[in-house]
């Protein structure tokens, strides 16, 4: 059939593949490892494969004892070149797709130090995106792995990755902490609800630092986290927060258009919370003036007819406090 491999090349797949690992030099036995990986890859996503096939063949990788085949392939990282890297990644991506709580997530989650091999990798650019690919995707895969993450805390120590000013390695960064952070909210908002302290000076930390790129890729992330249904406690605990607010005027006086549309999203919160406080409240008021001149100014990728309904009755609603 087409996109098939082989009974001889299947035979045995992970043992060679545990053999070819054992007797890895770099540059020298790139090729054979990578036709293996390339088969294996290949086997996963035949769709004319039986189930019963591939869950064996993903036991087999992931469950066999002694084995340990993750593992290697993720602490020998340094030493393969991008095509080996990239064909790992879809090993692991795919197996993880087809088998979410039975493969990567739970056997990272019995071996706890990989978080830290991967979380290494970040700072390493030529290993950053594929550490970062696998790891986004154990966590939009499995709601499990997510509150491994939060418990362990490996949420808390992410934020290491997000500073700097190399927007491409931000980006990356940030996509990643907006997998954990939204892929599963009700997850993410009963971690934040009961460390709501620790959580707002980490979400300070970020949103006052002095790179335009952490803001600009930061604010749409917030906005989200804080709009999710289940995060309803910590977006009212947000927005009583004089701090917040003031420093949400900062970046809607600053010189990026970008930054004050993020920021507009964010105060749009402030002016319709219905259970705004008196001190919040008395702010906006004394400040509305320049509020109203400021919004009618932002400018968004999309200025749709309903944009600027929405802008002028959240002028509306300032110019009356």
């Amino acid at each position: 059939m087409e996109n098939r491999i082989e009974r001889s090349v299947r035979r045995d797949i992970t043992n060679k593949l545990i053999r070819a690992l054992a007797m890895f030099i770099p540059g020298r036995s790139d090729e054979s490892l990578l036709t293996i990986l390339s088969n294996l890859n290949l086997w996963m996503a035949d769709e004319n494969e039986k189930d019963e096939v591939l869950a064996k063949l993903n036991a087999q990788i992931f469950n066999t004892p002694g084995k340990d085949i993750p593992k290697l392939l993720i602490d020998l990282f340094p030493f393969f070149n991008n095509l080996i890297l990239n064909e790992i990644a879809v090993l692991f991506v795919t197996t993880l797709e087809k088998f979410p709580e039975d493969s990567l997530p739970s056997y990272i989650m019995n071996h706890r130090e990989l978080v830290g091999t991967l979380y290494s990798y970040i700072e390493k650019p030529y290993l950053s995106n594929t550490s970062q690919t696998i790891f986004r995707h154990c966590i939009i895969n499995s709601e499990t792995f997510t509150r491994f993450v939060y418990t362990k805390g490996f949420f808390s120590s992410f934020i290491e990755f997000l500073t700097g000013d190399n927007l491409e390695q931000l980006i990356t960064a940030f996509a990643t902490y907006d997998a954990i952070l939204n892929s599963h909210p009700d997850i993410s908002a009963d971690y934040c609800t009961r460390n709501w302290s620790f959580v707002q000076l980490q979400f300070k930390q970020i949103m006052t630092s002095p790179n335009y790129p952490v803001q600009l890729t930061f604010l749409p992330i917030l906005v989200k986290f804080l709009t999710l249904e289940p995060c309803l406690y910590c977006l009212y605990c947000y927005l009583e927060d004089l701090e917040n607010l003031k420093f949400v005027f900062y970046l809607l006086d600053g010189s990026s258009k970008k930054v004050q549309t993020q920021a507009y999203n964010l105060l749009k919160l402030f002016v319709v919370n219905p259970k705004k406080t008196k001190t919040i409240k008395e702010t906006i008021a004394s400040n509305k003036k320049k509020l109203a001149r400021i919004i009618r100014k932002v400018q968004m990728d999309d200025d749709a007819p309903e944009f600027e309904e929405e802008r002028q009755e959240v002028i509306m609603l300032i110019e009356n406090m």
